[in-house]
């Protein structure tokens, strides 16, 4: 075997062991939300919901609930799953096959607080309109009456 197929055939053997091992994945990072009123008071009680999804991964959406506290206050913790990159990439690939090119890609987070009729309205955040800090998100959320 020539010098340079030797190297070709090490290096595809080194990407395929590398592509098989598994790694975190964040599919959704920790979050703190805070809940206040237009006047910016703290409402204690309010149901905030995070979903995320990776499109690659799952093929639904997942979704946690949580009651603010006293201060207004929500947190999620990270979401993580545990997956190859060679998982990842054939993940992708079905997902296209199954829904067609308009299908999603990457991953999705959310959390949004839910409206209770005469209360409150129900409003949502993205992680892109979010703050970043310590290495988690932080939103506040205001809730019209």
């Amino acid at each position: 075997m020539r010098p340079r197929a030797k190297k070709w055939l090490v290096a595809a053997g080194v990407l395929a062991l590398v592509s098989v091992i598994p790694r975190p994945v964040v599919i959704a990072p920790q979050w703190r939300v805070e809940v206040v009123d237009a006047s910016g008071r703290p409402v204690r009680g309010a149901e905030v919901i995070e979903t995320w999804i990776h499109y690659s991964l799952q093929k639904n959406e997942s979704w946690e609930s949580r009651a603010t506290d006293d201060g207004g206050i929500a947190e999620f913790p990270v979401r993580k799953r545990t997956v190859s990159v060679l998982w990842e990439v054939a993940g992708a690939c079905i997902t296209v096959l199954d829904t067609g090119a308009d299908s999603g890609f990457g991953r999705d987070a959310s959390v949004s607080v839910r409206g209770v009729e005469g209360v409150y309205r129900g409003a949502s955040v993205t992680p892109r309109e979010a703050r970043r800090v310590d290495g988690r998100l932080e939103s506040r959320i205001v809730v019209q009456q």
